[in-house]
Order: structure tokens, then C-alpha cells, then sequence
């Protein structure tokens, strides 16, 4: 089985497409965050009544952000409301980011405050989301650095599923594609052995490449940006039940990032022995990814697709990363993640049989008895 199992990982990696992809997922976080620096660098904003890069306006606005750093509390709004006041008696427009840093922080606080203790006491909240609850405070601070880094994310994430789709493709059907298949099977090593290398190699490496692809970005970003207020809660809490800090968030990103990437891995290699040329098997790939974005039927589009790489990744800002939608779909599944890998869980064990069981059931007549 070893020895199977590298002479798949040799066959993955000598393509020299594949080879490309994978260096390029790998200094891809980099190039986001080069890219993105560069251009707030070039981007110009009005803060405080002049003009600047729109780097140093989110710099400048992160420490107002600091300054109120804190729990939510009367103190807190008091303060917050009377920089407000301040701002709004002074000649600063509302197209200025020092205002809005500051209206911005006063009215996420204040709503913050008047339904923080109000959900924990609903009697329509489910109990496992008050337990959440009791656990973490409404706490305010800057995220400026943050939102880059998941921005950055969020393109590494998608573009990394991407890849899965393509880079496992032709996982079963490249030796179809040659005409040697049938010749594999005619021994036991060729069928249920073989099926299990190349699952391993493409799980193997399907979650090798992302886990190096979000280390890279961790330390890439820990490095080129100021990842203050990692306890910051107030930005996730708008609109939902949910508080969670910027840490947690990562945490719950990145699974869904992994999650997805094996979802896409395990889909290729199936489809890869359903189609037998390698084309065939990459479309069905991505019409499987896309398919939630291109249908419009109202109850596929707002219920199910969410289940989908496509969608569960699809986000805008951190305080969409935890959806209200979870709760709706059942009570028990409050963290996304955990939604994701029961559904998922099961549905990639039923792929992985169905996987083993196209490849090993055809066996050819001129197979004797004694091959087999």
C-alpha cells in the first residue's frame, strides 16, 4: 500500500500544471495582502477635514476604535455619545471617516447594549445560543487590520476550492484517458488498493495545500498588518444573535475553508470515475460548486444552497461569516461548522463508498478466475 500510495503522490505532482497551482495557492495570501496594501495606499478618503490615503485614514480611525476600546456598558455609551456630540457640533461632514468612525462606534454600541441582556432573556432564543451568550461580552475595539485579513481570506478560500476541482478532476479517469484502466484491474492491487491511494493522496493533499495556505496567511498577515482588537465582539453581534471576537471567527473560517476544500476533493474524485474523460469530470465539478449561484428557484435558493461550498463561503464581511439562517435550519446547529460536518460528514462517506464501489465494479470478461 505504500508503495502505491507514492506512486500516486509522483503521478499528482508531476504534471507541471499541478505543480504551478499548488506554488501559487501558496504565495497567493501574500500577493492579496501586497495587492490590498497598495491599493489603500493610492485610494485617498477625507478624515478630519483633509484629505489622505485611505491607509491612514483606516489607521487613524482604528484609534478612535482604541480609544473606546471596552466593554459595553452606560460608561462606555456615555462616552461614545458624547465624542458624538463632539464630532457632530464640529465642521466634519458625514463624508468624513472621523465621523463616521465615531457615529459608526456609537450606534453598533448602542444597539449592542439594548439587546445584548434582551436576547439572553427572550424566551424564543434557543438555549444553546443564551449559553453562548452568558460566555462572551459585547466588547468594542478596532478590526481595521482584521477585515483585510479576511478580505484576503475569503479570495484564498474561494480560489483554493477552485483548485480542488481541478487539480483532483482526473483523479480515476487519467489512466482511462490512455487506455490503461482496465489493464489496472485486472489485479486486486489495481482495484480497491488503488482506489484507497488515490483517495488518501487527494485528501492528503487537498488539506496539506489549504492548512499551508492559511498558515502562510496567518503569519503573512501578523507580520504586514496591525492585527489589533482580537477580542473585538460588537462588529459580529449586528443583526443577529451571534457574538463572537475576530479570533473565533478565524477559527470558524478556517474550518469552513477546509471543509470546503475536502467537500470539492472528495466530489472531483467521484465525478472522475462516474465521466470518463477528464473534461467531462472538471464541468460536472464546477457546475456541482456554481450550481447554487446559477439556480433561482425560491426555495432551493434561500434554504439548501447554503450547504454548498459556493455559498458558505460567499461572504462580504465578518459579520456575515455567522448567518441568523443557521438557526432557522435547526436550533441544534448553532455553529456553522458544526452544521456543515454533520451534513457533509455523512454525505462524503456515501461519496467515498460510491467512489470505491465505480471503480471496482467492472470487472472485464478476459479477467480469469485465478486474477482475481
Amino acid at each position: 500500500m505504500k508503495n502505491l500510495i507514492r506512486g500516486e503522490l509522483k503521478k499528482f505532482l508531476h504534471p507541471l500544471s499541478h505543480r504551478i497551482i499548488i506554488v501559487f495557492l501558496l504565495i497567493l495570501p501574500i500577493l492579496l495582502l501586497l495587492v490590498f496594501q497598495y491599493s489603500d495606499q493610492h485610494s485617498k478618503v477625507l478624515f478630519d477635514g483633509k484629505w489622505v490615503s485611505l491607509a491612514e485614514g483606516k489607521q487613524s480611525a482604528d484609534e478612535i476604535r482604541k480609544d473606546l476600546a471596552g466593554t459595553i456598558d452606560e460608561s462606555w455609551l456615555s462616552k461614545a455619545e458624547t465624542m458624538l456630540n463632539d464630532a457632530a457640533e464640529s465642521d466634519l461632514t458625514q463624508m468624513d471617516m472621523k465621523y463616521q468612525a465615531i457615529s459608526n462606534a456609537y450606534w453598533l454600541g448602542e444597539y449592542t447594549y439594548n439587546n445584548f441582556e434582551a436576547n439572553k432573556h427572550n424566551i424564543t432564543t434557543p438555549d444553546i445560543i443564551k449559553a453562548d451568550l452568558e460566555k462572551n461580552l459585547p466588547v468594542y475595539g478596532p478590526y481595521e487590520g482584521w477585515l483585510m485579513r479576511m478580505e484576503a481570506f475569503k479570495y484564498c478560500a474561494i480560489i483554493y476550492i477552485i483548485s480542488c476541482l481541478y487539480l483532483f478532476s482526473d483523479l480515476f479517469n487519467q489512466e482511462d484517458a490512455v487506455g490503461i484502466m482496465d489493464m489496472l484491474k485486472s489485479s486486486r492491487m489495481g482495484r480497491k488498493p488503488l482506489a484507497m491511494a488515490k483517495i488518501t493522496v487527494a485528501v492528503t493533499m487537498g488539506l496539506a495545500v489549504g492548512g499551508l495556505m492559511y498558515g502562510i496567511l496567518a503569519v503573512s498577515s501578523s507580520f504586514m498588518l496591525n492585527l489589533q482588537g482580537s477580542d473585538t465582539t460588537v462588529m459580529m453581534f449586528e443583526g443577529a444573535f451571534q457574538i463572537y471576537n475576530f479570533t473565533k471567527i478565524n477559527q470558524q473560517a478556517f474550518l469552513l475553508m477546509m471543509c470546503g476544500g475536502l467537500i470539492c476533493t472528495i466530489i472531483a474524485s467521484f465525478l472522475s470515475t462516474v465521466m470518463k474523460k477528464p473534461f467531462a469530470s472538471l464541468a460536472g465539478s464546477i457546475l456541482f460548486y456554481a450550481g447554487p449561484s446559477l439556480i433561482t428557484i425560491h426555495f432551493f435558493n434561500t434554504t439548501w444552497n447554503v450547504l454548498f461550498p459556493s455559498s458558505f463561503l460567499n461572504f462580504q464581511a465578518l459579520k456575515q461569516l455567522m448567518h441568523f439562517s443557521w438557526v432557522q435550519i435547526n436550533t441544534r446547529f448553532y455553529h456553522r461548522t458544526s452544521a456543515i460536518a454533520l451534513i457533509w460528514g455523512v454525505m462524503l462517506l456515501l461519496l467515498i463508498a460510491g467512489t470505491f464501489y465505480m471503480h471496482c465494479r467492472n470487472k472485464k470478461n478476459y479477467i480469469t478466475k485465478g486474477w482475481r
